[in-house]
């Protein structure tokens, strides 16, 4: 340690990274062996995750497809790096901005694997795990049911069948459970039009059959306390259901929403049959000829089958015997509050009947045996018409139901996950300390595009304020990675952007800035920054590619999102350059058969004779201190021939990127590497114009020819060409 301090502060800030990297080998299996929760140093100027860990399930999974933006709190004034730690999890699976923290996968992965994201400033790092997976299967998050912008914390619970053989009021029908249920409710159940609140302890929040807001003191829930409506009794502390009232024979949907002792929601679906056979096969009757059920309808001496009028239960079996009857109505007209599939909309009964059908009308209806009506999908509101059938031992008839389906807001569910609305979705998501609210609204910039005009283009002058861009809703701002990317910088909650560095004057700038809100729902907007009113000097046109001023270390910069290199020859040959700015050396992290190589210089090459097709590999830079961060490259090999011809033949060069190469190095003494270009049909290489301190040797490669005196990393134009190679005799292999 005494030697980090008599050193230079640069020095001190290495030595500080290298026992950071040695602390992080030894602390992130112990806390994963625990629970996964990675708060960074206790050092409070380091950077902070706001949560243990992310989880994000993604339908499909394709190369360069955009997850998130996942970024940590920075109490310093030093800015955060953000990389992928390449020693566990799938790194190579995803690619890092290293500036926003913005996610993209690298591959087209499959199944579910890990990640574990880093955020390192001047004065330490966070290191968070982030689950993905590819498919919606299997998912380990919590369901964050929004409707119409409300968001509540809910996820689906398990599916409960039940079958009754009594009918009467207060039989019992089962009991749902959850682990960790300390509370139930009815959320909805067919036919629900009234609810009984009874005691609810210290629940808060009572709306729409379920409860929205604080959880206080589960040990305070009265046991008696029963909620229902006209078909089922809930005992909200066991989860018991029993019967409300006298119900036809059919099969019913209850869903009922659980409180866990941490606040968070489950809701679990009930399907109940009733078949009023519990004592003579098909018909069912209690001793005291109260009730008499037979051909799927049940009759009571009391209140007759729903049926104002009443019917004795003699009368009932006599009619049942010469066939079906009348409807309890010339005609039904019922109003669905709900308009998703399985919304109920009312019931119709027939005397003597024992079973109902639809006969004609629309297609979006079912009825059940016992004559209830449910929507059989979503449906749009509207007026709708259904002729249901009513069938009895000695014929059928018919009744005409109009529908009128309302959609209305107050009657549907939040908290239900089978049933949403047009309007509604699911997000996948994980919580934190039962806190799951989740703002799925994206931030809306004030203007579209933003125009500005930057006055100074003087090199070395940084930190020059070209304009401001504002989004409400959003919390923070970051440049998408892109040509002027190194050139521009943006206060990530202020919206302020500044440059670095010079511009060549006249040239068109367009930047994408993306705002995002709390929760990572993005929205971006197009800045265009006009240098026709900047000023110059006679100062050497170098442009810097690494910002210097702020004292903190930065991942590598790949300046291309992803890289396409085509080879035309099956030769083991180079294919060409994949450099990163601040990188130290370069692996090949997924897709190698062992057909490639890089150098430490960032060189890709084919060590291999490789058949025609497409290659899909990650390579990854990583600085000194080990913060690495990766890139897809996809190389296309086209139909060569691998016969006794030598590769070189004759024809124009091609460079394997025509549009430019981009390179990078830390050391200025002459001789060092700065990189290597290829061109297929090639022999030799020149430096035709630009600047006159690099030269280039017959395979490509660039090294420095003198030493560059200037301070910092600075960027050179130069122009190579390739010259064709020779037609050489055939020989054999």
């Amino acid at each position: 340690m005494s030697e980090c301090r008599e050193g230079v502060r640069g020095g001190v800030r290495a030595c500080g990274e290298v026992l950071l990297i040695i602390f992080f080998l030894q602390w992130i299996p112990m806390a994963e062996a625990q629970a996964p929760y990675f708060s960074g140093y206790s050092n409070s100027q380091a950077p902070q995750f706001a949560q243990s860990s992310y989880v994000f399930n993604m339908t499909t999974c394709s190369t360069g497809l955009f997850i998130a933006a996942v970024q940590a709190n920075n109490p310093s004034i030093s800015q955060i790096a953000y990389s992928i730690d390449n020693r566990t999890g799938s790194p190579q699976n995803v690619a890092v901005n290293y500036q926003t923290g913005q996610l993209n996968l690298a591959t087209s992965a499959t199944g579910k694997f890990r990640v574990n994201l880093r955020a390192t400033n001047f004065y330490g790092a966070a290191v968070v795990p982030i689950t993905i997976r590819c498919g919606t299967s299997n998912k380990n998050g919590v369901d964050i049911v929004c409707f119409n912008n409300f968001c509540s914390n809910v996820s689906k619970g398990d599916d409960f069948d039940f079958t009754v053989g009594t009918c009467y009021p207060g039989a019992p029908v089962g009991t749902v459970s959850t682990t960790g249920g300390q509370a139930y409710f009815l959320s909805s159940g067919n036919n629900n039009n009234n609810f009984n609140t009874g005691s609810f302890g210290n629940f808060n929040g009572f709306s729409n059959g379920g409860f929205t807001n604080s959880f206080n003191s589960p040990s305070t829930f009265n046991q008696n306390s029963v909620i229902g409506n006209n078909m089922f009794n809930l005992n909200s502390n066991t989860g018991a259901l029993t019967l409300s009232n006298f119900i036809n024979v059919g099969t019913y949907t209850v869903t009922i929403v659980a409180y866990k002792d941490t606040g968070k929601q489950v809701t679990l679906t009930a399907t109940v049959e009733l078949k009023c056979d519990g004592s003579t096969g098909d018909n069912d009757f209690n001793t005291g000829l109260q009730y008499i059920c037979f051909g799927g309808n049940c009759y009571y001496a009391s209140t007759g089958n729903f049926d104002t009028s009443g019917v004795s239960v003699s009368s009932a079996y006599s009619s049942y015997l010469s066939g079906a009857t009348a409807f309890g109505s010339t005609g039904y007209a019922f109003t669905s509050q709900g308009c998703t599939a399985s919304s109920y909309v009312g019931t119709v009964t027939a005397l003597n009947s024992y079973n109902y059908g639809i006969a004609s009308g629309s297609p979006y209806f079912t009825i059940s045996a016992g004559g209830g009506i449910y929507l059989s999908s979503d449906l749009a509101a509207g007026n709708y018409s259904i002729v249901v059938s009513a069938f009895g031992n000695s014929g059928s008839i018919t009744t005409n139901v109009s529908i009128t389906v309302s959609c209305s807001v107050n009657s549907t569910s939040s908290s239900s996950t089978s049933t949403l609305t047009d309007t509604s979705f699911i997000i996948n998501a994980t919580c934190l300390f039962g806190n799951c609210n989740f703002n799925s609204t994206a931030p809306v910039f004030g203007s579209s595009p933003y125009s500005f005009s930057q006055t100074n283009c003087i090199n070395g002058v940084n930190g020059s304020t070209i304009g401001t861009v504002s989004a409400t809703g959003a919390v923070v701002y970051y440049i998408e990675t892109g040509p002027w990317s190194n050139y521009y910088d943006i206060n990530r909650t202020s919206g302020v952007i500044t440059a670095y560095g010079s511009v060549p004057t006249g040239t068109p700038v367009y930047l994408t800035v993306t705002a995002t809100n709390q929760n990572g729902v993005p929205t971006n907007v197009l800045v265009q920054i006009s240098t026709s009113g900047c000023t110059t000097t006679t100062t050497a046109a170098t442009t810097s590619t690494a910002r210097t001023s702020t004292g903190s270390t930065f991942s590598p910069v790949f300046p291309q999102t992803s890289y396409s290199i085509t080879q035309v020859t099956c030769a083991v040959s180079t294919l060409g350059a994949i450099t990163a700015t601040n990188a130290a050396s370069y692996f090949i992290s997924s897709g190698n058969n062992g057909g490639f190589s890089i150098s430490s210089t960032g060189v890709l090459s084919a060590t291999t004779l490789q058949a025609a097709g497409t290659y899909s590999l990650v390579v990854t830079a990583c600085t000194s201190a080990g913060v690495c961060v990766s890139v897809p490259v996809t190389v296309t090999v086209s139909s060569c021939v691998t016969s006794t011809t030598t590769a070189a033949t004759t024809g124009t060069p091609v460079f394997t990127q025509p549009g430019g190469y981009t390179m990078a190095t830390t050391t200025c003494t002459a001789g060092s590497a700065v990189g290597a270009v290829f061109a297929t049909n090639a022999i030799t290489y020149n430096i035709n114009n630009g600047s006159t301190i690099f030269t280039i040797d017959s395979s490509g490669n660039i090294t420095l020819d003198v030493r560059h005196g200037s301070a910092g990393t600075l960027q050179h134009s130069s122009t190579r060409s390739a010259q064709p190679a020779r037609q050489l005799p055939s020989r054999s292999q």
